[in-house]
């Protein structure tokens, strides 16, 4: 059975697993949702009459089990009780308010690599950021106890609530530190066990030589899609003013980049060919950043990758010859 089958008997199968007095006004369809990194999930929206509950459960992880050799019945049991135990969202969709006036002192960054994520970006608004990375605004809606609940600008909010797409980036760059405050840490430090976990960007003036680690964590203080942190205003040089030179900037997730004082003395091929494998055996497809590493020189006071400059001018010199 293929992936398409078994979507449209898993349909009748979760019907077939709720409850009898459950069935009766209850609808569901199917759906593909484009998520980061250009990855395309299928899920099964069920809704029934007079509930405010309308869930997208994801079937791709069944489908991947049934593969496997587990049956059909069990699993989709397993979908209908999800849905049954669901209960009344705290917030409702519809109530929750997206007027650019209750929205301004809310937005986030998040980062990501735009060759990775052409269909999510077809209908997100992005800012280039060089290097083929770009930032899409979030809202903040929720952030406590409970969770954290966030959404994406998409085109389509845009186009209903009037935002202007320049406005929206400049007042989240101009509020990020304080919606998500950036936080860097001596990885070092955390792996030894020295339980230093300032945040070194709370501090100013330089790291003495003897005190510099070879790697430092940036992200921010939840650690989702922290990477972002990178694009703050003004965290690049101050990184650099605080380690007194250049540095590598290892794309380790979504979450956070690594970075890496320039006398560390580590080659960045090295370093590349370790984020490609890590990419590929460590870290979750959907949290993948980037293969690239990037290079903040002190002198320029600008990011690069030189890696994917040397590809490109290795390129050229063959269409040369």
């Amino acid at each position: 059975m293929d992936r398409n089958e078994f979507f449209d008997r898993a349909m009748d199968e979760i019907l077939e697993q709720l409850p009898e007095d459950m069935r009766k006004g209850t609808t569901l369809s199917m759906n593909t949702v484009v998520k980061l990194n250009d990855m395309e999930l299928h899920g099964v929206s069920i809704s029934r009459d007079g509930s405010d509950i309308s869930p997208n459960i994801y079937l791709d992880e069944y489908y991947d089990r049934y593969q496997s050799g587990e049956p059909m019945d069990k699993l989709m049991k397993e979908v209908a009780d999800t849905y049954v135990g669901l209960k009344q969202p705290e917030i409702r969709p519809n109530d929750i308010p997206l007027e650019y006036d209750s929205i301004q002192d809310k937005l986030s960054l998040r980062l990501l690599e735009i060759k990775r994520n052409r269909k999510y970006l077809s209908n997100v608004p992005y800012m280039s950021v060089g290097n083929g990375l770009a930032l899409v605004c979030d809202v903040k809606l929720r952030n406590d106890e409970s969770g954290m609940w966030r959404t994406t600008i998409t085109k389509d909010m845009v186009e209903k609530f009037g935002y202007d797409r320049k406005e929206i980036f400049d007042h989240a760059l101009e509020n990020v530190w304080d919606v998500d405050p950036p936080v860097l840490v001596d990885m070092e430090g955390q792996l030894m066990g020295s339980g230093d976990d300032r945040n070194l960007l709370s501090y100013d003036g330089r790291i003495e030589d003897k005190d510099k680690s070879a790697m430092y964590v940036l992200s921010n203080e939840s650690g989702v899609l922290g990477a972002s942190a990178l694009f703050y205003p003004k965290v690049q040089e101050q990184i650099s003013d605080m380690l007194n030179e250049g540095y590598y900037v290892i794309p380790s997730s979504l979450h956070e980049v690594i970075v890496v004082p320039e006398s560390a003395g580590m080659d960045p091929k090295s370093l590349e060919a370790m984020v490609k494998d890590a990419n590929r055996t460590v870290v979750a497809p959907k949290d993948v950043l980037s293969d690239n590493v990037y290079y903040f020189d002190r002198n320029d006071m600008a990011l690069s990758s030189p890696a994917a400059d040397m590809r490109m001018q290795e390129q050229a010199a063959g269409m040369r010859c």
